[in-house]
């Protein structure tokens, strides 16, 4: 930045080439990638805390649903065909 060979345009920020500008940029960077930080921090926790209880996380696959606890369990209605198909597509 010191010699311009980068121009930074941002949405929210405007970037002057200066000492504060510099400054400000250090400052958004920081802020930037302490809510990265947390941001991934709180979703571990809550996919840790959800996995040690058992609980479903994300998507239920096909043939299974998400009980009125949280969990993962076969669907009734689809299940067999879905086991059924299986087997048929390794045994025959």
């Amino acid at each position: 930045m010191d010699e311009n060979l980068v121009e930074l345009k941002y949405t929210n920020f405007n970037f002057e080439n200066t000492a504060d500008g510099k400054m400000m940029l250090g400052i958004w960077f920081v802020f930037s990638k302490q809510y990265s930080d947390k941001l991934s921090q709180d979703s571990k926790r809550g996919s840790h805390s959800k996995a040690r209880m058992g609980k479903a996380l994300g998507y239920h696959r096909y043939g299974y649903r998400i009980n009125d606890e949280d969990y993962h369990e076969p669907d009734p209605e689809m299940f067999e065909p879905m086991r059924e198909a299986f087997r048929m597509k390794i045994y025959e």
